[in-house]
């Protein structure tokens, strides 16, 4: 069985050379070597067998005969090859289907549309963002890459012989082909303006620069023939050659192989993909396309890198395909390197709004506030008493907002994460600290008889508290002034009349709390005073 295997893929290959030195033969008077049909004969094949049954006119059997100096008519040997002016073979019209479009596309100068139908003549264009799969009647795919042009000169079958005929011209990019086994009979062609490459069955790519006026064929399975400048050269699969203007082909390389992917995970949940891999030698550049399928029909994005690793930026959620492969100094492009990804985009980080960077707040009550994100349906929002967020606590809420309770005094630093439908959670945005500060008290105040007064208060976590007394509710004139650190003051003796007290807490950073509203009292005046002045006078203390 591998022996007949081998032997049949030898024949294709045979087949397929066969096809490039029939066009290079020399033509009958009036006929184009590219009109000529290269046929190899079956078992059982006669010329005038055949010529009923393929030829338009039966009686050219005669000429087919001169032309390809057939000695016995009645008996063709196997495989044996005929030359036959294409204009004298049956055949007819046939038309291929758009499976895919990416992109930038055009048909005929109108917009390319998945089903339309492509038909001899027909050109096909692609943008820098484009990308088109064309099908053909037999299952053969060609997918047109970006910036290319593609005319189909001929699609056609060839009746009697149930053999599809494809030629087809790139003047520009690059395109892919998958090629059904044609059983030795049909024929697919793509041509450009320096080489025809001809296959029976294989996967391969061709290229032509117009800038370089130099083309390039890649062979991925079986095997293609390269005809240019006279010579017909076979490229086996896993080799490339090139053919610059009028020269023969380059005698074919082998490509170098596919990078590993194996650093790029398969989930991506940022908009940037990072194509980190190992260089791979030989190459001097790398080639990444992005599909929405795993045959690659519809390409969506096709770009060269120079080194690595590369950032790819702005990728939609969305499931991908990601080929990658290298690019040697001659252009030729190795094997490709495949990984299927998913891009689900974490939700960005939230941006504190509210309190301010460092605010202080002088009660246990924190309102906090932070920027949405329209991918988000909730937001866990942490709060911890250490930078490193070490021992914190996370609460969940639903909209970009959250009331914190019961804070005791001390810095306290939060940050918010944002979380999608799918579960995702984005990263962290930045820290903010916040400051809960002890508050100032009101003090209980009584005077003595002495005229002191004094003053006590529950503390409030404060490292020391400044006790003022003034006679204005402005305390504009201070009566007294002075910084405790427990929680009673008793005053020098005041002069009698109305006072008021106020407390001011003070943090060991020196920062002081708003003093709360002050506290009015009276000092009594004396006894001994109205004993020791007769009459009613302006006491000059009051």
């Amino acid at each position: 069985m591998k022996d007949r295997g081998r032997r049949h893929r030898r024949a294709l290959v045979g087949c397929g050379l066969g096809l490039l030195v029939a066009a290079a033969v020399a033509a009958p008077p009036g006929t184009a070597a590219d009109e000529l049909y290269a046929y190899h004969a079956r078992p059982g094949d006669t010329l005038i067998g055949l010529s009923r049954k393929i030829l338009i006119d039966p009686k050219h059997w005669v000429d087919l005969q001169q032309m390809n100096h057939v000695v016995q008519p009645r008996t063709l040997p196997l495989g044996s090859l005929l030359n036959i002016p294409y204009r004298w073979l049956r055949v007819s019209p046939e038309s291929a289907e758009v499976l895919a479009v990416g992109g930038d596309a055009r048909l005929d100068g109108r917009p390319l549309t998945k089903g339309a139908k492509v038909v001899a003549g027909s050109l096909i264009e692609t943008g820098s963002t484009g990308s088109a799969t064309v099908a053909m009647p037999d299952g053969s795919v060609v997918t047109v890459q970006r910036d290319s042009q593609l005319s189909i000169e001929r699609l056609s079958l060839i009746d009697g012989l149930k053999a599809q005929d494809v030629r087809v011209r790139l003047t520009a990019g690059r395109a892919e082909t998958h090629v059904q086994p044609q059983h030795d009979v049909g024929r697919f062609e793509i041509r450009t303006p320096v080489a025809v490459t001809a296959v029976r069955g294989t996967q391969f790519r061709a290229s032509f620069d117009e800038s370089g006026d130099d083309a390039r064929t890649e062979t991925l399975e079986g095997t293609v023939g390269v005809l240019a400048g006279g010579a017909a050269v076979p490229v086996a699969a896993g080799y490339g050659t090139r053919v610059e203007k009028g020269q023969p082909p380059a005698p074919p390389i082998l490509l170098p192989p596919p990078p590993s992917l194996e650093r790029i995970g398969p989930l991506v949940t940022d908009d940037r993909l990072l194509l980190e891999f190992a260089a791979v030698p030989g190459a001097v550049r790398y080639r990444w396309q992005l599909a929405a399928d795993a045959e690659f029909f519809t390409v969506l994005n096709d770009n060269l890198v120079d080194t690595i690793p590369a950032v790819v930026s702005g990728l939609p959620d969305g499931h991908y395909w990601l080929r990658l492969r290298s690019v040697t100094t001659d252009g030729l492009e190795g094997a490709d390197a495949v990984r299927e990804i998913t891009v689900r985009r974490a939700p960005r980080a939230p941006t504190p709004v509210t309190p301010d960077d460092g605010a202080n707040l002088s009660s246990g009550r924190a309102a906090l506030t932070f920027s949405g994100d329209e991918t988000a349906v909730a937001y866990d929002v942490e709060i911890a008493n250490d930078a490193a967020f070490l021992a914190s606590a996370v609460q969940r809420v639903t909209r970009p907002e959250f009331v914190a309770e019961h804070l005791a005094v001390g810095t306290y630093y939060w940050r918010v994460r944002a979380i999608n439908a799918a579960g995702d959670s984005g990263p962290f945005g930045p820290n903010r600290v916040l400051r809960v500060r002890a508050e100032s008290p009101v003090p209980l105040v009584a005077a003595a008889a002495d005229r002191s007064v004094t003053a006590h208060w529950a503390t409030t976590g404060a490292q020391r508290y400044r006790i003022e007394v003034a006679r204005d509710r402005q305390f504009s004139a201070l009566e007294a002034d002075a910084l405790v650190s427990g929680e009673r003051w008793d005053s020098p003796p005041l002069r009698p009349g109305d006072h008021f007290v106020r407390l001011t807490a003070i943090d060991e950073d020196g920062y002081a709390a708003p003093p709360k509203a002050p506290v009015a009292v009276w000092v009594p005046v004396p006894a001994w005073y109205w004993l020791a002045v007769p009459g009613v006078l302006a006491l000059p203390f009051l």
